[in-house]
């Protein structure tokens, strides 16, 4: 593979296994690293690493494309910097702060003709994938309800590292189960032809974690699809509290249901009158990452901005959204933009 000069914006978990990836895929050039404190290690290479604690100064380097895995509230204006430079980004997600940033980020990517990539990486799996082609091969009938539902214990997530210091529990970072565990709305959207979404939502910061923002995100309501008149209802549960890893979808329709347990790694099919059928969509945790880079690393030189950062944001705006909703107990409405089709 071509080897490039790389920047990475981000020293934590996801950071690091970005740069793991790319060491195996030999593509590293030379890397800097940008991280706000000094990094105390040895890095045995045979390329050149350089480490900054002013992303600013980091931009002097010469730089063919960036990892942008920085808190949220850094991404756009370190986006946008990079942009400026010609320099095509892989964001970690979610993708931006706030919706606002998201709009005027695409903005700024038309403008400059720059690809960028977003992190979600659930829609890169074989089990993502099973699950659209069972979905869209019909076998269900119309599709009346979905039900999604991820719980983890947030200081399993880096056993290493209190949890309490971690981006995730600091609602100024971009932390919380709706953005954290923002995964599920990126791959609903990806998952379906949705053209709008009605909903109530239900946020709790449970006093059993030390955090300041929700570690519980509830959200119920309908689905109108495409390619049916009625209505499908939904919900979506997502908390850090979870002892025992929980990650599953379920999908209801009229001869039957299709269920992914994506911690179990198998789809599982029941058709009315029908044996249940059992889809091993089995591969390493880290291969979608890896499918991820090799996506971005092949397209980075491309001048449109990718369909995957339109559904990233609308991913912004459905959060935003869950947000108002929570606070005032009044149903929402998110009507999708044709770039989800």
């Amino acid at each position: 593979m071509i080897k490039f000069h790389i920047l990475v914006s981000g020293y934590g978990a996801i950071a690091k296994r970005h740069i793991n990836n790319l060491e195996k895929l030999g593509c590293i050039k030379s890397l800097s690293i940008v991280k706000r404190t000094s990094i105390d290690k040895v890095f045995n290479t045979d390329y050149p690493v350089k480490i900054y604690t002013s992303f600013d100064e980091a931009l002097n380097e010469k730089i063919d494309f960036a990892i942008v895995a920085s808190p949220a509230n850094f991404h756009f204006e370190q986006v946008r910097k990079l942009t400026n430079l010609g320099v095509p980004c892989f964001i970690e997600k979610p993708l931006t702060s706030s919706a606002s940033e998201a709009s005027m980020l695409i903005d700024f990517l038309l403008e400059k003709k720059a690809y960028c990539a977003i992190g979600y990486d659930l829609v890169e799996t074989i089990g993502f994938s099973g699950l659209k082609e069972k979905i869209n091969s019909g076998q269900l009938g119309g599709i009346w309800r979905v039900d999604i539902s991820v719980g983890q214990f947030l200081p399993d997530w880096r056993p290493q590292k209190a949890y309490k210091d971690t981006v995730s529990a600091q609602k100024q970072l971009g932390g919380g189960a709706l953005r954290e565990l923002s995964h599920e709305l990126d791959y609903l959207l990806a998952l379906f032809d949705i053209l709008k979404i009605t909903f109530n939502a239900h946020l709790v910061n449970h006093h059993h974690l030390t955090m300041d923002c929700e570690n519980e995100a509830n959200i119920f309501g309908e689905l109108l699809l495409k390619n049916q008149n009625e209505e499908a209802s939904f919900a979506i549960h997502l908390d850090m509290l979870q002892r025992k890893p929980k990650r599953t979808i379920q999908v209801y329709g009229e001869f039957g249901v299709i269920i992914w347990d994506l911690i179990a790694q198998k789809i599982t099919l029941q058709l009315v009158d029908q044996k249940c059928t059992v889809l091993d969509v089995c591969e390493e945790g880290n291969q979608p990452y890896l499918q991820l880079l090799k996506k971005f690393i092949q397209s980075h030189k491309k001048t449109e901005v990718s369909k995957e950062i339109y559904r990233a944001k609308s991913v912004m705006k459905w959060i935003e959204l869950v947000e108002v909703a929570a606070e005032s107990g009044m149903r929402q409405v998110l009507n999708l933009e044709k770039h989800n089709e």
